[in-house]
């Protein structure tokens, strides 16, 4: 009979055991968060030196920006359609990670289409915050185009169409002060 109680009482104990041990196991994840500063540089490098000609980027709002963070091996890890619905109180695990910040699509040709990309690559450190700091900057180009005030006084009528490495073909009719936005690339003026 003392058998049986001693080996009543160690069952419980064995099971006890092996049962804290496997939540252990799932606890002990590394993890961090993320914070995030999202900033967009307008700049553009002109063409021309005379001010008043220069063109105006179309800026958009900081919000409007999608965001995806991926692994270190490229594999998609979360994504966002705007800055404002990004968590920063989320945790991930600790590892290598890109985190990529975007506006508008670099392949659509157009006016009133900028593109703006930036990304960063970071680490996620056990029980800390890293900070990532994403600066955009325009990712197509932009042609705008101007006459001089001689040229518009000789000419009656006039337009440009201006042709793009993908073959897309942009007018610029004599009214048109509006940037149009290219892939990069060759850019043919007729």
């Amino acid at each position: 009979m003392k058998k049986n109680k001693l080996l009543f009482l160690l069952l419980p104990a064995f099971i006890c055991g092996c049962s804290s041990d496997e939540i252990a196991f799932t606890e002990n994840v590394a993890e961090g968060k993320i914070s995030l500063n999202l900033d967009m540089d307008a700049d553009v490098i002109s063409a021309t030196t005379v001010p008043e000609r220069r063109s105006v980027v179309d800026i958009p709002q900081i919000d409007d920006f999608k965001l995806a963070l991926k692994s270190n091996d490229g594999t998609l890890v979360n994504e966002w359609n705007s800055l404002s619905s990004f968590n920063q109180n989320e945790s991930y695990k600790i590892g290598s990670y890109f985190m990529e910040a975007f506006y508008g699509d670099v392949l659509e040709e157009g006016f009133e289409k900028p593109c703006f990309y930036g990304s960063e690559e970071f680490e996620i450190t056990e029980a800390s915050t890293t900070q990532v700091n994403i600066t955009c900057t325009l990712a197509n180009t932009m042609v705008s185009v101007g006459y001089t005030d001689a040229f518009k006084g000789f000419f009656t009528d006039y337009a440009v169409s201006v042709v793009s490495s993908t073959g897309t073909k942009i007018s610029y009719a004599k009214s048109e002060t509006r940037a149009a936005y290219f892939v990069p690339g060759s850019i043919k003026l007729n």
